[in-house]
C-alpha cells in the first residue's frame, strides 16, 4: 500500500552533486545544494512511495529518458539557470496534458538569465497553447504555464 495513495507516477531528476553554476552566477558556488540519493531511497521506501522514481542524472541528459513519459500532468522546475530550463521545456512541454501545469521556482528572481529567460522565450513561441500566470514574487513557485 502506498502511504499517499498516489494514482500517478512521479519522476524526479537530480545529479546529487549540487549546483553546477555554468552561468557563473555571483551568489552561487559550484557544488552547493548537494544531495544524498541513499537518504531519498530510504524515505521513499519508508513511506512506500512506489510510484516515485528518481533519476540520478543531470537534467541536461533528459533526452535519454523522455520516452519513459507518455503524458505529463505537472512539471516543477527548480533549475535557476537557462540551459536546463530550456531543455525541459523543449523535451517535455509537448507531452503535457491539457490543463497540465509547469511551475517555475524562480522565474521572477532573475531578469536576463535563468528560468525567466527560458520561460519568456518558450512562451513567446507557444502563447497560443499556454496561459502564463505570474504569482506572488519571492514565493515558490512564482510562475505557472498552464496548457490550454
Amino acid at each position: 500500500a502506498d502511504y499517499f495513495n498516489l494514482k500517478k507516477n512521479i519522476f524526479g531528476f537530480d545529479n546529487f552533486e549540487g549546483f553546477p553554476n555554468p552561468a557563473k552566477l555571483k551568489k552561487t558556488k559550484k557544488g552547493r545544494y548537494t544531495g544524498n540519493p541513499k537518504e531519498i531511497r530510504k524515505i521513499l521506501k519508508f513511506f512506500k512511495l512506489n510510484n516515485i522514481k528518481i533519476f540520478n542524472d543531470d537534467i541536461m541528459n533528459l533526452i535519454n529518458y523522455k520516452n519513459q513519459f507518455k503524458k505529463v500532468s505537472f512539471i516543477y522546475i527548480d533549475c535557476n539557470i537557462y540551459e536546463p530550463v530550456k531543455i525541459i521545456l523543449e523535451q517535455l512541454a509537448k507531452k503535457l496534458s491539457k490543463g497540465g501545469i509547469i511551475a517555475f521556482d524562480e522565474a521572477q528572481h532573475s531578469t536576463d538569465k535563468g528560468e525567466k529567460k527560458a520561460l519568456i522565450e518558450f512562451y513567446k513561441k507557444n502563447n497560443k497553447k499556454f496561459i502564463l500566470k505570474f504569482l506572488k514574487k519571492n514565493y515558490q513557485p512564482d510562475a505557472l504555464l498552464i496548457k490550454k
